[in-house]
């Protein structure tokens, strides 16, 4: 066994969010190669389950209300993998929602959790990035459920008549959530275009926040340790005896 490997599992145990954080990265490089077919929807259907499976083990980590993630997480597993099979391909609509819904509840308790203290942590940095991917993948779901609903929620510069791809739909969830918003993928119906608002709102509020949160502990942390410095200094000099100063 390669002697990194323990390492690396003690690091997730200590660190979930970073778990959590790598497995929502891994999915954004699967996502250009997933088109409908049914290799794609196998691989998809895994990536989901790996992703709930993670994002449940960090709301109890959390000590969070476990049995709502947990209700999150059976619905969205079973008619995710429900979905994989002829007569039950409608399901996948609803995974996608539930598993929305799973991911805003763990983005809420990770924002909960780097707001409960005063300090900043490398957890809390791994947990920054996992929130912000979550809210981008929670929209994303939220989009192609709708499209489902309404193959004419939205449009796009090259051809603008048929159904936005999984990697489009990405794309204009995470251009909006970091208020970006290059527009080549866009909300035409009154519903999509209430949902891309809904972004917007989340995303912004959330940079702002807790940005200006983690800028604000980190400068209040390098100014105590300038001031502890200095006061450290100023009772050395102050203890030293006229002997020493010979």
């Amino acid at each position: 066994m390669n002697p990194g490997i323990p390492t690396q599992i003690s690091f997730f145990r200590r660190h979930p969010a970073a778990l959590l954080l790598a497995v929502q990265i891994l999915g954004l490089i699967m996502l250009p190669s997933l088109h409908d077919v049914f290799a794609s929807r196998i691989a998809l259907a895994v990536f989901s389950v790996i992703s709930m499976l993670v994002a449940v083990v960090v709301v109890i980590r959390s000590h969070a209300v476990n049995a709502v993630a947990i209700l999150l997480g059976v619905l969205a597993l079973a008619t995710t993998l429900a979905s994989l099979f002829p007569p039950y391909r409608f399901l996948l609509a609803y995974g996608m929602v539930f598993e929305g819904l799973l991911y805003l509840y763990t983005a809420g308790v990770l924002v909960y959790y780097m707001l409960s203290d005063h300090h900043v942590t490398l957890d809390e940095m791994f947990a920054a990035g996992a929130t912000f991917t979550l809210l981008g993948w929670a929209f994303t779901y939220a989009y192609i459920a709708l499209q489902h609903f309404d193959p004419q929620a939205f449009t796009g510069l090259r051809q603008p008549g048929t159904p936005r791809t999984w990697i489009e739909l990405a794309f204009l969830s995470f251009t909006n959530l970091s208020a970006t918003g290059i527009g080549d993928i866009l909300p035409i119906s009154p519903y999509a275009r209430l949902l891309v608002i809904f972004e917007q709102i989340f995303g912004v509020g959330y940079l702002g926040v807790i940005v200006s949160r983690f800028l604000s502990l980190t400068m209040h942390g390098i100014t105590s340790d300038a001031r502890e410095h200095g006061s450290n200094s100023q009772n050395a000099t102050t203890n030293t005896t006229p002997e020493q100063c010979r």
